[in-house]
């Protein structure tokens, strides 16, 4: 979350939002404590219901991430989110910012 922080500040000006989307029912305090605690910039949403991530983005595992354009298509999405992925990311942000505004992870 810390990595995902800095693409929101280096990016955020620009256009790009992260959105994260917790998909357990039973966390959603949780989730919103943590946010709060780390002062992360993101938009935390809750899942509408248990499987709807699996349903829309065949997630399967959490943390799941995905670079998404500004009409909802996946245009990145690491296997690992490590310090190579960020930096891919973060070219991948670039080229996307570049096309046109409000894209998000």
């Amino acid at each position: 979350m810390p990595r995902l922080q800095k693409l929101v500040e280096k990016y955020g000006p620009r256009g790009f939002t992260i959105v994260t989307i917790n998909t357990q029912p039973d966390e959603q305090d949780r989730g919103i404590s943590l946010m709060a605690r780390r002062k992360y910039d993101f938009i935390n949403l809750q899942a509408p219901r248990e499987n709807w991530a699996r349903e829309q983005y065949s997630v399967v595992g959490s943390p799941t991430n995905y670079l998404l354009d500004n009409r909802g298509r996946i245009m990145f999405r690491p296997s690992l989110y490590d310090d190579a992925s960020h930096h891919t990311a973060g070219l991948e942000i670039e080229e996307l910012l570049q096309r046109g505004p409000h894209i998000g992870w």
